[in-house]
């Protein structure tokens, strides 16, 4: 009799931890995706600032591509292209940027990003490779086939070097977003948990 309870509560238990690993297994933002493909994102103006108070470099465009590796991500990759890029007056060369977007809001700088300025104010700004840096938020279209981005992205850090870039800098911003698709028509969305 002693050896059917113990082997029963041995069952409860290993019930009951499986129940609890299968609920922290759901609770995980994601992105969930009906099919493994390419992905293209475009977005509108993108403002970046080195420090609170500095001269915004803002772009008129974002181009992104990544790829769905899984039908469920909690990262994902993406490369993306600035154009139309402006410091006050002068004009910014095309930047280029990898970032490793989390299900969970934050974004890492997958590399450094060079930030060129050329005309009166000449100079150049390196943001190199961070990680844990916050915030995204996500929102799914109706048809859940559109996941846009919003950043409002803080804490970043960069070197600047030549005219008034000079310096090390620790409170760097960038606001803007990005809405992306899967290239081949399929559903693809951020799931909170």
């Amino acid at each position: 009799m002693l050896r059917i309870r113990i082997i029963y509560l041995a069952l409860v238990a290993v019930f009951a931890l499986s129940a609890v690993a299968a609920s922290s297994a759901v609770a995980v933002p994601h992105f969930r995706t009906s099919h493994i493909g390419a992905i293209l994102g475009t977005g509108g103006e993108q403002v970046f600032t080195d420090e609170a108070g500095g001269t915004p470099v803002k772009c008129t465009a974002a181009h992104a591509t990544g790829n769905a590796e899984a039908l469920e991500e909690t990262v994902t990759k993406q490369l993306v292209l600035y154009t139309g890029c402006k410091a006050s007056i002068d004009t910014v060369h095309q930047i280029h940027a990898t970032y490793l977007i989390h299900a969970n809001g934050e974004v890492d700088i997958d590399g450094p990003i060079a930030i060129k300025v050329e005309g009166i104010g000449a100079c150049e700004i390196v943001v190199e490779a961070q990680k844990g840096l916050k915030e995204l938020l996500f929102d799914n279209n109706a048809a859940k086939t559109e996941i846009t981005a919003l950043a409002h992205v803080g804490g970043i850090k960069s070197k600047g070097s030549g005219g008034l870039c000079g310096g090390s800098h620790t409170g760097g911003t960038y606001t803007g977003n990005v809405t992306s698709k899967l290239v081949e028509v399929g559903e693809l969305e951020w799931v909170k948990s």
